[in-house]
């Protein structure tokens, strides 16, 4: 990991992080085997689903965006450690794209570093700072984030009516106006949530 800071105005910096490509490769190889695992693929025993089979079932940039959002959380901290930095505050992240394999990866955050203060004297020094608190929205994100982030999937009977907080394991075919072939959303296996807007509402109510 390498880091570049550049000091702003207001007791700011910027601070700049390469993850190199090798890094970036071994984070994407560890994802995949943790999503097979912890997903049931069908025809595949757990944890022996390839690539092809987890990127059709969760979508193409599944594994891509767990990894960047690894790599963000972990190493904006790793990065003002190395650099020595006494932030007050968390990263402002700059707009930021997805890893992607076999190139490293870049990206920058603004913080709010802690002022240098010269005292004239001794004499006890009290600052009053304000209370950070969440709101209820926020909490709400988090939580929906995490369950989602920790869900697991388990079969149900044929007999099971399809609830909107289930998943659907469809087979689908689709053809265009022509009755060609539309690869990119043909599909033998692919896991499907009604009321996510993927598809229409009179497809949720069939199904």
């Amino acid at each position: 990991m390498e880091t570049n800071v550049e000091s702003l105005e207001g007791n700011k910096a910027k601070v700049t992080v390469t993850i190199d490509a090798a890094d970036v490769d071994g984070r994407i190889t560890k994802t995949y085997k943790d999503f097979a695992r912890k997903y049931n693929f069908p025809g595949f025993r757990r944890g022996k689903a390839p690539r092809p089979v987890i990127d059709n079932a969760l979508g193409a940039e599944a594994v891509r965006a767990t990894v960047t959002d690894e790599v963000l959380n972990s190493a904006w901290a790793a990065a003002v450690d190395a650099e020595g930095l006494s932030p007050v505050s968390g990263p402002a992240m700059e707009e930021t794209e997805l890893v992607e394999a076999g190139k490293p990866y870049v990206f920058s955050f603004t913080i709010d570093l802690r002022p240098e203060v010269e005292l004239s004297s001794y004499d006890a020094v009290e600052i009053e700072l304000p209370f950070a608190e969440a709101t209820e929205a926020e909490i709400d994100d988090q939580v929906s984030a995490m369950a989602e982030h920790y869900t697991t999937f388990e079969d149900a009977s044929a007999a099971t009516k399809l609830k909107p907080e289930n998943y659907a394991d469809l087979a689908i075919k689709a053809t265009d106006a022509e009755g060609n072939d539309i690869a990119a959303i043909t599909s033998e296996s692919r896991l499907y949530g009604p009321g996510t807007g993927m598809l229409s509402e009179a497809f949720d109510a069939e199904i």
